[in-house]
């Protein structure tokens, strides 16, 4: 069943009633987890851009800096330019299928497409995400969740890879409630707010990453 040794000494292959138990104990937890490591959400870093492409709150988890801020400068509005042109290039509304190997990307339809659906759907087309959903590599996939008002959210998500689109509008209800509610806030400027980096924080401790780095 298993060849690690038990507290007693003995293995876990023993015929021995007492140790069958002990055995089985072994595999229940292996078992445990592996199944919480594969429901655990690996997040190395949350960013945020304003409807013109800027990035106005950035964080890191893991304890450790990934990239310079001249790089997450680069990398949010290179994936904002690259986003509004995939928009418009796409041929059908919403598509979340992806290749099997190598790089795939899922894409929000753009003005050419069609519309989803009749009826509620088609009347509130506009409310629709609009551009890349996600970039998917070997190693992370960039995901990001588009607001109606035209707001990206953005998560580097580590293997084993998972849908974290719920947790990023988590992150924009803690957005909407500390951010925009405060009477000291700019709409459209950095993001300076403890109580939001509080709570950004404890939300992703809590469905399994690491405090932040800041």
């Amino acid at each position: 069943l298993t060849r690690g040794p038990l507290p007693s000494g003995r293995l876990c292959t023993s015929t021995g009633a007492t140790d069958f138990r002990r055995a089985r104990r072994c595999v229940g937890l292996r078992r445990e987890v592996r199944a919480r490591r594969a429901a655990m959400v690996v997040v190395s870093a949350l960013y945020v851009l304003n409807r013109n492409g800027s990035l106005i709150y950035e964080q890191d988890f893991l304890g450790v800096t990934q990239l310079s801020s001249n790089d997450k400068i680069r990398l949010t509005s290179t994936f904002h330019g690259i986003s509004a042109i995939a928009s418009q290039m796409s041929p059908v509304q919403r598509s979340f299928s992806s290749s099997a190997g190598g790089a795939s990307a899922a894409v929000a339809g753009g003005a050419g497409g069609a519309a989803a659906g009749s009826g509620l759907g088609s009347n509130l087309g506009f409310l629709q995400p609009d551009g890349i959903l996600s970039l998917d590599a070997d190693t992370f996939r960039l995901q990001c969740f588009h607001t109606a008002t035209g707001m990206k959210f953005m998560a580097i998500v580590l293997p084993p890879l998972q849908d974290v689109e719920p947790l990023l509008r988590q992150v924009y209800g803690l957005y909407s409630d500390f951010a925009l509610k405060n009477p000291f806030y700019e709409l459209d400027m950095p993001v300076r707010c403890e109580l939001f980096s509080k709570e950004v924080n404890r939300l992703f401790v809590d469905v399994g990453g690491s405090p932040s780095a800041s």
